[in-house]
């Protein structure tokens, strides 16, 4: 009875040959070759990915040198006409209260003389 016992235990249902091996060998090199070709290719897409960020960086940087003297002196020319305009209108409302307080004056001296006159 032991020995049928010691059979049970050892018993594969699935027998193995030496053909089973190799072919198991072959699947676990075929599988170690797929996934050192997955790594090899994940790193020549991260090394293009920096490339191509590292590309747009300068480019970028070109570019922006290149339209920075528009910007500005599209800026400056912007900000002297508003400075211009702004200091058009003060100098139109100083000429405007000089007029009115001119005006104001003399009708006070004239509202004085015709005062005087009454007298």
């Amino acid at each position: 009875k032991e020995t049928s016992k010691e059979e049970e235990v050892s018993f594969d249902p699935i027998p193995r040959t030496p053909e089973d091996s190799e072919k198991e060998s072959d699947d676990e090199k075929e599988q170690e070759s797929r996934l050192r070709e997955e790594a090899r290719i994940q790193e020549e897409e991260d090394a293009e990915e920096l490339y191509c960020d590292g590309l747009v960086k300068t480019q970028v940087k070109e570019q922006v040198s290149r339209i920075l003297p528009r910007v500005e002196e599209f800026v400056n020319a912007t900000l002297k006409a508003e400075v211009l305009t702004r200091s058009l209108h003060s100098s139109r409302n100083s000429y405007a209260v000089a007029v009115d307080l001119s005006e104001m004056e003399l009708k006070k001296i004239l509202i004085e003389k015709m005062e005087g006159n009454k007298s």
